[in-house]
């Protein structure tokens, strides 16, 4: 059976789903590790069970497959919010089950060794020594997660719930991309930020949208900054002659709006909802700043915000230009 085709993945899914049916309606026992502080009294708690570790496994078995099977995309599309909620659930909920049925086995096996006796769940109103140990455990299974979203990025591979859902992170040019582990982190917040931004939404849904004269007024607020119509409807704002921002004024009250970003953000910020490459410009790289096309207007509310900013090389260029003319008027 091939990774690519139709059929791996509905395997796969199907055992995933079969997972998460089987931890919450047909396993009796809560599979993991719980150590809980009630009234002065310590109770700790460890459960597994052999299907539970099984399917951990090859859980596991599948993502080390994935990791060392590299991926070429043809395709350049940015994804759907539904696909890319879709896949992190599905690698979320596969981290967690397997991490707590691999570590939930490593705990009863340290309290078969102190005890002498093996059993599948155990529960204690008493701390031992080994509590260490398995305070220990936990750390190593928080790094465990977050290693199981980052190798992927570094290696130009896929998650399980990226593999399902045909996933994959890309350059401008459509090429899997390698991340070094400080660009992979910031790539996995900013997973995280996108994912939650419909969430994040709903709480300014009832707030103004800002119009063409809050953007006109916000983008001539910058040192140097002036506006120019270049080609017919198309309001541009400039510093020292270099596009930052451009709006199409046909679109009405509230238009679609163009920013230049710099190169390290440009796919932190494609992961927030309506933001997408430009069309025509997107795959171009202008100076250290690429363009973006801003559908919805949502997320320029603040003032501060590096959507709505020129780059530093610009504002830097602008200052040493005033000044410059300042000494020569003196």
């Amino acid at each position: 059976m091939q990774l690519k085709s139709i059929t791996a993945r509905l395997v796969v899914s199907a055992g995933v789903a079969y997972s998460y049916v089987w931890a919450f309606w047909l396993q009796g026992e809560t599979v993991g590790s719980f150590t809980e502080v009630r009234d002065g009294t310590t109770n700790v708690t460890s459960a597994t069970s052999p299907q539970a570790v099984l399917m951990g496994l090859v859980g596991l078995a599948v993502y080390c497959v994935l990791l060392n099977t590299p991926v070429g995309e043809q395709e350049f599309r940015v994804a759907p919010m539904w696909r890319r909620a879709a896949a992190f659930a599905v690698d979320f909920w596969l981290a967690v089950f397997s991490l707590g049925a691999l570590f939930g086995f490593m705990d009863v096996s340290l309290e078969a060794a102190r005890t002498g006796t093996f059993r599948w769940h155990f529960h204690r109103d008493y701390l031992v020594a080994t509590d260490g140990v398995s305070l220990a455990l936990v750390f190593v299974a928080l790094a465990t997660f977050v290693a199981y979203f980052l190798l992927p990025l570094m290696t130009r591979s896929q998650t399980v719930g990226c593999w399902i859902f045909r996933l994959a992170t890309v350059n401008l040019d459509g090429y899997v991309v390698y991340l070094p582990f400080s660009t992979a982190m910031r790539r996995l917040f900013a997973e995280f930020r996108g994912v939650c931004s419909p969430l994040l939404d709903r709480r300014t849904k009832g707030r103004p949208m800002p119009d063409v004269d809050w953007i006109r007024k916000l983008c001539l607020s910058f040192p140097d900054a002036t506006e120019d119509m270049p080609w017919g409807d198309d309001l541009c704002f400039k510093v020292r002659g270099k596009i930052f921002t451009g709006m199409v004024l046909s679109d009405g009250r509230f238009p679609r709006i163009t920013l230049k970003c710099a190169p390290e953000t440009f796919h932190e910020l494609l992961e927030i909802e309506g933001i997408s490459p430009a069309p025509y410009v997107g795959r171009r790289q202008v100076g250290n700043a690429r363009q973006l096309q801003r559908v919805a207007l949502r997320r320029t509310r603040n003032p501060d915000s590096p959507l709505l900013r020129p780059s530093r090389s610009e504002s830097a260029k602008g200052k040493g230009h005033t000044q410059e003319n300042a000494k020569q008027t003196q």
